[in-house]
């Protein structure tokens, strides 16, 4: 019987999986220009990069135009396209989803690249960086 009891506490030992550390995301948030608060998050379920901006100053005429990207792993994962700015305030959200198998890390961020009226490139801003894992 003991022999028996020795078995099957060694055979549960063996199956219960242990637990490692939690993995989380970290960093992101958002960063400050004169002109332009660029932001990215990450949000889970689905695993997903979140980019957009606020607007901090009226833009005049020499800049009225933007472009929103999520640059991923050094490339750029998604893009709003040629926007004309519609004042102050939020501009956005972009998302690109990180779930892949097998599962991805890496690090992101938020670039908000601003125009002139007449298409030509005038400044941009990056966010901090995010990290997953």
């Amino acid at each position: 019987m003991l022999r028996l009891g020795v078995a099957a506490a060694t055979l549960a030992a063996v199956t219960v999986p242990m637990a490692g550390p939690a993995q989380a995301a970290s960093g992101g948030g958002c960063k400050n220009t004169s002109a332009v608060r660029s932001c990215i998050s990450f949000a889970g379920r689905p695993n997903r990069l979140i980019g957009d901006f606020y607007m901090l100053q009226s833009p005049d005429a020499s800049w009225c135009k933007y472009e929103l990207t999520i640059v991923k792993n050094g490339r750029v994962v998604a893009s709003s396209g040629l926007q004309r700015i519609a004042g102050l305030g939020r501009h956005g959200p972009i998302v690109n989803y990180t779930d892949t198998l097998p599962p991805s890390r890496g690090t992101a961020y938020t670039r908000v690249n601003v125009y002139t009226c007449s298409n030509m490139f005038h400044f941009y801003a990056n966010s901090p960086i995010q990290y997953w894992p």
